[in-house]
């Protein structure tokens, strides 16, 4: 079942570099975002995306790597997998971080005011 849920998630990239409008969501995807990022110091997350009920999503760049992170909403990751054809970084596209790289990064909070993380963009 995890191997057709990442098949879809991966399907359901873009080809092309996101919209800002998917960090709105970045309380709910918190969790996974970080999740996704623990394990992959320096790297960061430029996209994410409910999968399903039961998932998100989420693109991690590090380096000149690039892989699709599935993670439940609470954090668990499910699987993950390199993307072969994701479209370069924009260096000016908003990314989430675990640490503050920049000067000008927005700390992002969950509902209870706890640190998630920081947004700000690859470029900085």
């Amino acid at each position: 079942m995890w191997a057709a849920v990442f098949l879809l998630a991966l399907a359901a990239l873009p080809a092309q570099a996101q919209p800002a409008d998917w960090t709105a969501r970045l309380p709910a995807f918190g969790a996974a975002l970080r999740g996704c990022l623990e394990d992959a110091p320096g790297a960061f997350a430029d996209y994410a995306a409910r999968q399903q009920a039961f998932a998100v999503a989420v693109r991690v760049r590090h380096g000149r790597e690039t892989e699709l992170c599935i993670a439940r909403p609470d954090g668990r990751v499910l699987r993950r997998g390199p993307v072969g054809d994701a479209p370069p970084v924009d260096p000016a596209a908003p990314a989430f971080f675990l640490d503050r790289h920049c000067a000008d990064a927005r700390r992002q909070e969950d509902d209870s005011g706890q640190l998630l993380g920081w947004l700000a963009y690859p470029g900085c």
